[in-house]
């Protein structure tokens, strides 16, 4: 008798523990994303697109932390005194940071093993530089950010899927002209589990 209770207490806990392993979004996954992002500044002026990848390491089945990586770059014509006489300033921007996330839909016995909502929040640091045709340069020191999101994703495979973030980022700069076009942002992509 006590053999069967044994089989039967090594069979629950193996079962468990595979099944543990086949949860989409649990502890141990790792995550590689990319996507675009359009935030208030770049929606206002109708300025391109940025794109960023990200990285993320689930710590356990609630929390995950991960690196992010972005870049923008555009250029706009400004046209001074005549048509002949153009300016033309270029702006790029090489966003780095740290984020973490809690996983809202991990608090239940149930995980859904494809679908996952979560709220995040960044800290990183953004090298812009800002010059004109002139090669005269502005705005080269890096600026501090933080930013606070929510964000759903999906598993249409086992391994590849698809996310949303809605967020508010705030960039603490010297130049506070530019601060309120920094108000929100919205991101989507694609996403890699493994």
């Amino acid at each position: 008798m006590k053999k069967i209770y044994t089989y039967l207490l090594a069979t629950i806990i193996l079962s468990n523990t595979i099944h543990a392993q086949v949860i989409g979004f649990s502890k141990k996954a790792h995550i590689i994303s990319a996507g675009i992002e359009q935030n208030g500044f770049t929606r206002l002026f109708n300025l391109g697109t940025p794109i960023h990848a990200k990285y993320e390491y689930f710590l356990t089945d609630l929390f995950s932390a991960g690196f992010k990586a972005g870049y923008y770059r555009f250029s706009i014509n400004q046209f001074i005194n005549t048509a002949q006489n153009i300016q033309t300033y270029n702006y790029t921007d090489i966003h780095t940071g740290l984020f973490s996330q809690f996983h809202f839909l991990n608090i239940a016995k149930k995980k859904d093993k494809k679908f996952d909502i979560y709220l995040g929040t960044n800290i990183g640091v953004d090298f812009p530089s800002f010059y004109t045709s002139s090669s005269v340069s502005y705005f080269s020191n890096p600026q501090f950010n933080s930013s606070l999101y929510l964000g759903t994703r999906v598993l249409f495979f086992n391994k590849i899927g698809a996310f949303l973030e809605l967020g508010y980022n705030n960039v603490l700069n010297n130049y506070s002209s530019f601060n309120n076009y920094y108000v929100y942002y919205y991101s989507l992509g694609v996403l890699y589990k493994f």
